[in-house]
């Protein structure tokens, strides 16, 4: 499959992504701009209505049931904005159309970068990413396609064998409405998220926080587009896909709230007020639905103006009436009292909080980690000289500089302070503040686009802070504020332009590397899922297996992903480190025995399973002594099976030795 037949998934993710959210926006009465950039976080939020009522109706989850949750969602904010009827917005420093002009050139020109880049890594559309999340996420899609529920209590366990657990799900159901291929869907969903997402979110950020420098919201695209840890680590080598979608989106979420603070008094405030508020509260529920963490990161990059804002709410109110602040002072207590309690005894969320996981660096190489934007820590083999971001670097330690003297901005540099220290404790060994670390899971690299999406925005700042200053003398350039704002952006672009392929054309091979890592087929020291043309293999294997096959397996030797390409049910439908069930755990250290063991072939008919996906290549993750399915290893298949079809390194049996 080439990337021109992926265009009609493209299409229909896009509409899925942004028709629904962009819609309810506008029906609310908020700015083109702020309903393009927030599409995507209320599309979720409006599928997260519309899956959570197929689930109690039955009605499937598809196109046709998302298109009446859309319908239902959009003349509900058409409603609303009618009844409420919020003045329009006053534009703090409207833009001049050549401005605009390069603001659209500007994220194209990342988009481009992004997106060829993604998809040179990729290889192909139909290709999977063989990292430990996408593996399960592209079978949850195909489950939701066979299954036709898409709520977060309805893909855990895969094939409804037990007790349902919650597992967030926002990104699934709206990937699983592009039509054909999951595998593709779920590629070009994710270059969707890094190269028209994250771009716009960036942009909509730096002119919530300096809307008096447009250029900063110009440059910002640019800036982020030359980031290693986002999107192309948390996507591409981490392949932590929803997790990645909702960071994409906390940047224009941020952005909102933002504005809404700084909005210059007008008439009809009030009613201005309540139509933000109610599209801050959809926009923020989407874009949890689609991962809790972002809740934390919320909290976290805009703590600060979430503080300043309910003190001077309540002192406003006691200015008004002392009882009253007094009350509602009491109330916020209250508020945050029963959330922490409530959260404290959620046991997912402990789960995730005490999850495991060994330390990468200490402080001082964390700091330099997130400084250089480093693929690993600095002692890591991959951080080569060349993987240093040395020029951005100093741009974004210049540009957090000068956001101190912006009151705007100055809560936003705490925000980024805060997430570095949560870095820097995530990367570090088991202090005990660690535990902060814990809302993601204590992974370095899913903190520091948290980071870095506040370094982007400050990093554009000092360019667009120097492009001012240079044109400043010459006065055809300041005849106008549009011309002036205009050259300054030009001058930032310049800069950018020069540093492009100063730095490799910003760092491409590490961008490139990062992007393949899950995609590649060739065989490496700690073995990998899929061999060579073993996709393809697997493809033709749906015409030898029944409808109603299930395969058992290795699944660290490719049987989960029959389960996206054929559709045929698996045993293992993800990579498996724990113990499951008491037929899975003796399976996985006595199939072998399968011609002397009765308990073998007992096991397997309580199962279901009939049908055996053999690999003799080394398998992912050979080299962890948690992860070995020893059973699988050294199978006679001369007896007790029938070859179906077989491929290199592969092969299908049919388990005759039970019968």
């Amino acid at each position: 499959m080439t990337w021109l037949d992926a265009l009609l998934p493209a299409l229909a993710l896009l509409a899925a992504f942004y028709l629904p959210g962009f819609l309810v926006l506008r029906g609310l009465r908020l700015a083109t701009y702020q309903s393009l950039a927030l599409a995507p976080a209320a599309s979720a939020a409006v599928a997260a209505l519309g899956t959570m009522a197929c689930l109690f109706t039955g009605i499937r989850w598809t196109p046709a049931s998302a298109a009446a949750a859309a319908l239902v969602s959009v003349a509900a904010a058409f409603l609303v904005g009618r009844l409420v009827r919020p003045p329009a917005p006053e534009q703090e420093n409207p833009l001049p159309r050549p401005v605009k002009v390069l603001a659209g050139c500007t994220l194209a020109a990342a988009a481009v970068i992004i997106a060829s880049t993604m998809m040179a890594g990729m290889g192909a559309p139909g290709l999977v990413s063989q990292g430990w999340d996408p593996t399960y996420h592209v079978n949850v899609l195909k489950w939701i396609k066979e299954n036709g529920q898409a709520s977060p209590w309805s893909v855990l366990p895969i094939f409804g064998g037990g007790t349902p657990s919650f597992y967030p799900t926002g990104w699934h159901a709206l990937v699983s409405l592009a039509p054909g291929d999951v595998v593709v869907a779920g590629n070009v969903a994710c270059i969707i998220i890094g190269a028209v997402i994250w771009p716009v979110s960036l942009a909509y950020l730096g002119k919530a926080l300096f809307p008096m420098l447009p250029a900063v919201m110009v440059l910002s695209p640019l800036v982020g587009s030359a980031l290693l840890a986002f999107p192309y680590l948390q996507i591409g080598t981490k392949g932590q896909w929803p997790a990645a979608f909702a960071t994409a989106l906390v940047p224009a979420v941020l952005a909102l709230g933002i504005q809404m603070q700084f909005r210059a008094p007008q008439a009809g405030r009030r009613r201005r007020i309540v139509i933000e508020l109610l599209a801050l509260l959809l926009v923020t529920a989407g874009t949890i639905w689609i991962h809790p963490s972002a809740l934390f990161a919320l909290l976290v990059l805009a703590g600060v103006y979430m503080l300043r804002f309910v003190v001077l709410a309540i002192w406003r109110e006691w200015q008004r009436d002392r009882r009253s602040g007094l009350g509602w002072a009491a109330v916020t207590v209250l508020l945050l009292v029963g959330m922490s309690l409530f959260l404290a005894r959620s046991n997912v969320l402990e789960g995730v909080i005490n999850y495991p996981r060994n330390p990468y660096a200490p402080w001082q190489e964390a700091v330099l980690w997130a400084v250089f934007d480093l693929p690993n820590q600095p002692d890591h083999r991959f951080s080569v000289p060349g993987s240093y971001n040395y020029p951005i670097a100093v741009l974004m330690v210049a540009g957090t500089i000068i956001a101190l003297w912006s009151k705007r901005a100055r809560p936003a540099v705490a925000g980024m302070a805060f997430a570095g220290i949560i870095f820097v404790l995530a990367a570090g060994d088991e202090k005990p503040f660690r535990w902060l670390a814990g809302f993601w899971y204590k992974e370095p690299a899913r903190i520091l686009p948290l980071v870095l999406m506040l370094g982007a925005v400050f990093a554009a700042l000092a360019l667009a802070v120097a492009g001012r200053f240079l044109v400043k003398p010459v006065a055809a350039l300041n005849s106008t504020p549009g011309r002036q704002h205009l050259a300054a952006g030009l001058v930032g672009v310049a800069v950018l332009a020069v540093i492009y392929p100063a730095t490799g054309d910003f760092r491409y091979l590490q961008r490139y590397n990062a992007s393949e890592a899950p995609y590649s087929v060739e065989p490496r020291p700690q073995g990998r899922s899929l061999s060579a043309g073993e996709e393809d293999f697997m493809r033709s294997l749906r015409d030898d297996l029944p409808a109603d096959a299930v395969v058992i397996g290795d699944p660290f030797n490719g049987l989960p992903y029959l389960y996206a390409l054929t559709g045929r049910h698996v045993v293992f439908p993800q990579m498996v480190a724990n113990k499951g069930t008491k037929d899975e755990e003796y399976l996985r250290h006595h199939f072998q025995d399968i011609l002397t063991d009765p308990q073998v072939c007992d096991a397997l008919e309580r199962i279901g399973a009939e049908y055996v996906y053999a690999d003799s290549a080394a398998p992912a993750h050979r080299k962890i002594e948690g992860r070995q399915w020893t059973g699988f290893r050294q199978v006679d298949y001369t007896q007790g099976f029938q070859l179906l079809d077989a491929s290199g390194t592969a092969a299908l049996y049919r388990i005759t030795a039970c019968r």
